[in-house]
C-alpha cells in the first residue's frame, strides 16, 4: 500500500489551489467591469438613436404647423387687400377657431409705417393705434427685398403681459412694401405640440431659432423664454449638421440628458429632444447591482467551496488510515489485483485461505493459486482462464463464482470451496478488488438438496439475487426445452417473452417478500419459441448467512388456459366495443330482438333506455318507447338521418345490418348527440359576419351583400340603388375628452338609430373606426337623400350620456347611386361614396352631399 502524502505537499498542494482560485475570480471580476461598461455605452447609443428619431418626426410636425402658417399668412395678406373689413374679421376668426382654443394669441396688420391698423382682439374706442415699428417682425420685412415669413423671438406683450411669437408675412402690392400681417402663437400651444412625444416626465423638448432664443419647451417653459442657449452647443455652430446627437447636464435645470436635435434651415429653427439618462440607464444600472450581487454571491459560495474541499482533503488522508485498519480485520478475505493479474496485496483472512497462515507476498502469486483451483465438478482451471486475464485484472466483474481450492501441493484431498466476487477499481486505478469467502458447509447442504430436487416429477427451479438462475430439474428441461447447461448462470429473462413481461413480473417479489409464498399464472418461452403457460408456485428461502433464494414449481395449462381465453374473448370485445362507443348503441338479433346497449344510450334518452332494461325487448317496442322525444316533423327510418328532438337536440340515426356469410343475423342501431357540433356552427357564422360592438354587419359580410344586390340587378335588372357612407364629426375628440368607452357608447348608440330608420330590405354595416355604410336597393337619389338627412338629423338631435353630462355630436353623409352605368362596380361606387362624404367634411360637416 501507498503511504500518505507528507503533510508539507499537503500544505503546499492546498496553497497552490487558493492562489488558483483568487486568480481565477479576479480574471472573472475583471470580465465582469467591461461587460458592464459595455452594457452602459450600447444604452447610450440606443438612447441617442431615438432621440435623433424622435427629433426627426417632431421636425416634420413642426415644418408642416410652419407651412401651414405662411401659407395661411399669405392668403391673409391677400385677402386683406381684397376683402372688405368685415369680411376679413370673419376670414381671421374662422382661421383662430379652427386652432385649438388659445394657441393664436391673435392676428393683426400693420401698415408700412408700423401702426397697427387691425387686430383680431379688436380696438377699444377712442384708443391711439399702437406701433411695432420698433419691433424685430416688422423692421426684417422692412428691409427685406424677398417676401417670407419671419419666426420672430418670444416678446412680451407691454400690456397684457404674455409671451407670444410672433410669425410675420409682409404686404406687397406691386412690389412696394405695404405692411405687415403678424399672426401671433402662443409658446405653450408649442410646447404641448412637443409634450405629445415625451415618454418620462423627465424628458424634455424644446424648438428655438438658429440665434439661439427659445421658443418653446415642454418643462420651465416661463424661465427660459426670453433667454437663449450659448453658441457652443453642437447644433448652433456654424456649418452644423441637420441633424446629430450629444449629451450633457441641462442649463436649465442640470438633468442629464441624451440629446437629438434636428434643423429646419428654411425658417431658421431647431427642434431638439432630450431624454432624461436616469430612467434609460436604471434597468441596465439595476441589472449590473443584480449581477455584481449574485457574481459575489458566486464568489463567495466558490471560496467556501473551496475551503469545504480542503477541509474535506485533510479529513479523507485521516480516514485512510482508520480505512487500513478495517481492511486487515475484515471476516472475509481481500485481495488487490493488478491490471495485469497479479496480486500486489491481501489481508489476513485472505492469507488465511489461500497460504495457510503465511503473508501473501512473496509466497502467493497468480500462476500458483490458478493452479490450485478447479470448477464445481473437478476440472482445473486453465492458467489462461478469464478468472485469471481478465476478470481479476478489473475489465469485467465476478460475481458469486464458487470454486475448490486445493491445499498446496496436495491434489488428492477434499478441496476448499470459496465464493469469489470481483470488482473493478473505481479510484481512478487499474485492477480489481477480489473478496473470497468460505463456503465449505454450504456447499454440502446444497449438494445434498440438488440429489432430492433432480428425482422430483415437479419441474423445479431455484434462483439467487438477481433473479438468477441458480439450480433446474430434469422436468425443467423437458417443459421449456432448455438444458441444464444452457439455463444455469443464466438470468430468468431468457425464458420470458420479452423485456416487458420480465420486467412486469417483478411485482410479484413484493407479494412474495410479503407472504413467502406465491401462486400465479404466467406464459414462458419455450426454447422453440412456442409460449407455455404456467401456474407457478414461489416460495421464499431464507438460511442464516446464506443467500435468500426462490424455489419455483412450474406445472404446463397450456392447453386450458387456450381454452379459455378463446371462450371469453368474443364476448369481452363485442361488450368492450358497445361500452365504449362514443354514442347510443342498441344490437338486435335475427329475431329483433336487443341482444346488447350501452349506458350512453340511457344518457341520451333517460335511465328507461338503461342496457338491463332493455335487454330482451324486441326493436319494434324500443322504436315506439322513443317516439315520444322526437319532435312532431321526425320520422324514423331504417338509414342514416338528422333527427330534431323535442327538447332541441339535434342527432344523428344510422341502421346497418349485420350479416354472418352473407346471412341476415341482426341490426346496429347508432345514435349520436350533434347539438353541440350544430351549435357551434351557428355561433362562428355569427361571428364571422358580425361586428362585435354595434351588431351591424361587419365590413366583410357588408361587402358581399352589395355584391350580392349588384348581381340581382345585373341579372333581374330594375332600378338602382343607392350608397350611404357617413361618419362622425370629430370623433377623435371624443375619444380624447370623455374616453374610449364613450366613444364605443356613442358608435353603438349611432347603430341603433339607424337600424330604426331602414327598412327591411336596407343594410347598414360598419366598415371600421367610425365609418358606417347603408346599402339601399331600389331606392332614388331623391330617396336617399331623405333618408340620409333624417339619419343626419336624428344623430345630431340625439344627446349622448357622458361620464358628468350629456353632449351632443354630429355626422357628415356621402351619397352615389350603385350601381350608377352597366359597368360599375363597388369599388368604383365606395370610392364615389367616399368623395361626396369628404366633400360633406369640407363643406363644414353635419351635412349631406352627393356624387
Amino acid at each position: 500500500m501507498l503511504s500518505s502524502p507528507s503533510r508539507q505537499l499537503r500544505a503546499v498542494f492546498v496553497g497552490l489551489s487558493l492562489l488558483l482560485m483568487l486568480s481565477l475570480l479576479a480574471a472573472y471580476w475583471w470580465s465582469l467591469s467591461i461587460n458592464h461598461q459595455q452594457m452602459r455605452a450600447d444604452i447610450a447609443r440606443q438612447a441617442e438613436i431615438r432621440a435623433a428619431q424622435s427629433a426627426d418626426a417632431m421636425a416634420q410636425q413642426m415644418a408642416m404647423l410652419a407651412h401651414h402658417l405662411d401659407y395661411s399668412l399669405q392668403t391673409l395678406a391677400r385677402e386683406y387687400r381684397m376683402q372688405p373689413p368685415a369680411d376679413f374679421h370673419r376670414l381671421a376668426q374662422g382661421m383662430i377657431s379652427d386652432h385649438p382654443p388659445d394657441s393664436i394669441v391673435q392676428i393683426a396688420i400693420a401698415d408700412a409705417q408700423g401702426w397697427i391698423r387691425y387686430s383680431s382682439l379688436g380696438t377699444p374706442p377712442g384708443q391711439a393705434p399702437a406701433s411695432i415699428a420698433d419691433r424685430e417682425h416688422f423692421q426684417v420685412h422692412q428691409q427685406a427685398a424677398n417676401p417670407r415669413l419671419h419666426i420672430s423671438k418670444p416678446v412680451k406683450g407691454r400690456v397684457s403681459g404674455r409671451w407670444s411669437i410672433q410669425f410675420s408675412y409682409p404686404i406687397l402690392a406691386a412690389g412696394h412694401f405695404k405692411g405687415v400681417i403678424v399672426l401671433s402663437l402662443s409658446p405653450n400651444y408649442l410646447a404641448s405640440l412637443l409634450g405629445q412625444l415625451a415618454v418620462h416626465p423627465e424628458d424634455t423638448a424644446f424648438l428655438m431659432r438658429d440665434d439661439g432664443h427659445y421658443l418653446a419647451r415642454t418643462s420651465h417653459l416661463e424661465s427660459v423664454l426670453g433667454t437663449s442657449l450659448p453658441s457652443s452647443r453642437p447644433f448652433l455652430q456654424e456649418n452644423a449638421a441637420l441633424q446629430g446627437n450629444y449629451d450633457l447636464s441641462g442649463q436649465v435645470d442640470g438633468m442629464h440628458r441624451f440629446y437629438g436635435w434636428r434643423k429646419l434651415p428654411q425658417f431658421g429653427l431647431n427642434l431638439v429632444i432630450g431624454l432624461a439618462s436616469d430612467p434609460i440607464l436604471a434597468p441596465v444600472e439595476a441589472t449590473i447591482r443584480t449581477s455584481r450581487i449574485r457574481s459575489a454571491l458566486g464568489s463567495a459560495l466558490l471560496m467556501l467551496a473551496w475551503f469545504w474541499i480542503a477541509a474535506l482533503f485533510w479529513r479523507l488522508e485521516n480516514q485512510k488510515q482508520t480505512l487500513r485498519t478495517v481492511f486487515e480485520t475484515l471476516p472475509v478475505g481481500v485481495m488487490i489485483v493488478d491490471s495485469e493479474g497479479n496480486i500486489t496485496g491481501c489481508n489476513t483472512r485472505a492469507a488465511e485461505l489461500l497460504t495457510d497462515g503465511k503473508s501473501c507476498l512473496p509466497n502467493l502469486d497468480t500462476p500458483r493459486l490458478t493452479s490450485r483451483l478447479t470448477d464445481k465438478d473437478g476440472t482445473p482451471v486453465a492458467p489462461t482462464d478469464a478468472l485469471a486475464k481478465t476478470a481479476w485484472s478489473g475489465q469485467e466483474r465476478i460475481d458469486g463464482l464458487t470454486l475448490g481450492l486445493h491445499p498446496i501441493d496436495d491434489e488428492i484431498s477434499q478441496p476448499r470451496w470459496i465464493s469469489i466476487n470481483a470488482t473493478p477499481q473505481t479510484n481512478g486505478r487499474k485492477g480489481a478488488i477480489v473478496v473470497l469467502t468460505d463456503i465449505t458447509p454450504q456447499m454440502a447442504s446444497a449438494q445434498f438438496r440438488r440429489a432430492l430436487l433432480d428425482n422430483s416429477a415437479t419441474a423445479i427451479a431455484i434462483a439467487g439475487a438477481g433473479r438468477q438462475i441458480t439450480y433446474i430439474n430434469r422436468q425443467v428441461s423437458r417443459l421449456l426445452g432448455h438444458g441444464r447447461d444452457a439455463m444455469v448462470g443464466q438470468n430468468f429473462r431468457m425464458i420470458h417473452l420479452d423485456e416487458a413481461h420480465y420486467l412486469n413480473f417483478e411485482r410479484h417479489y413484493a407479494q412474495l417478500v410479503r407472504d413467502t409464498q406465491l401462486e400465479t399464472e404466467y406464459p414462458l418461452r419455450h426454447q422453440d419459441g412456442s409460449i407455455r403457460w404456467c401456474t407457478i408456485h414461489g416460495t421464499l428461502l431464507k438460511l442464516p448467512r446464506q443467500e435468500t433464494q426462490v424455489i419455483w414449481s412450474l406445472l404446463d395449462n397450456t392447453a386450458r388456459h387456450y381454452a379459455q381465453e378463446a371462450l371469453a374473448a368474443t364476448s369481452q370485445r363485442l361488450a368492450v366495443v358497445i361500452d365504449r362507443f362514443p354514442a347510443g348503441i342498441l344490437v338486435a338479433d335475427a329475431q329483433g330482438r336487443i341482444s346488447h346497449s350501452n349506458q350512453a344510450l340511457a344518457e341520451l334518452f333517460g335511465q328507461e333506455f338503461a342496457p338491463q332494461n332493455l335487454r330482451g325487448q324486441t326493436l319494434t317496442e324500443v322504436r315506439a318507447s322513443l317516439a315520444p322525444f322526437l319532435a312532431d316533423t321526425a320520422q324514423h327510418t331504417d338509414d342514416e338521418r338528422t333527427l330534431q328532438l323535442g327538447d332541441g337536440r339535434t342527432l344523428i340515426h344510422e341502421t346497418i345490418a349485420i350479416n354472418t356469410q352473407h346471412t341476415p343475423s341482426g341490426h346496429l342501431l347508432i345514435y349520436q348527440d350533434i347539438t353541440e357540433y350544430k351549435e357551434r356552427e351557428r355561433l362562428l357564422e355569427r361571428l364571422a359576419t358580425t361586428d362585435a360592438l354595434t351588431g351591424l354587419p361587419n365590413r366583410r359580410c357588408f361587402i358581399q351583400s352589395c355584391e350580392d344586390e349588384l348581381q340581382r340587378w345585373r341579372r333581374y335588372g330594375g332600378e338602382c340603388g343607392t350608397l350611404v357612407m357617413f361618419d362622425l364629426d370629430h370623433f377623435k375628440r371624443v375619444n380624447d375628452t370623455w374616453g374610449h368607452a364613450v366613444g364605443d357608447q356613442v358608435l353603438v348608440q349611432v347603430a341603433g338609430i339607424t337600424r330604426q330608420l331602414l327598412r327591411t330590405t336596407d343594410t347598414a354595416g360598419r366598415l371600421g373606426g367610425e365609418e358606417f355604410m347603408i346599402l339601399l336597393p331600389s331606392t332614388t337619389l331623391a330617396g336617399a337623400r331623405q333618408l340620409a338627412e333624417r339619419l343626419r338629423q336624428t344623430i345630431a338631435d340625439t344627446p349622448v350620456e357622458g361620464p358628468e353630462d350629456t353632449f351632443n355630436i354630429t355626422a357628415s353623409l356621402g351619397i352615389t347611386l350603385f350601381p350608377a352605368h352597366d359597368t360599375d362596380d363597388l369599388p368604383q361606387a365606395m370610392q364615389r361614396a367616399d368623395q361626396a362624404l369628404y366633400i360633406a367634411k369640407s363643406s363644414g360637416r353635419n351635412c349631406v352631399c352627393e356624387l
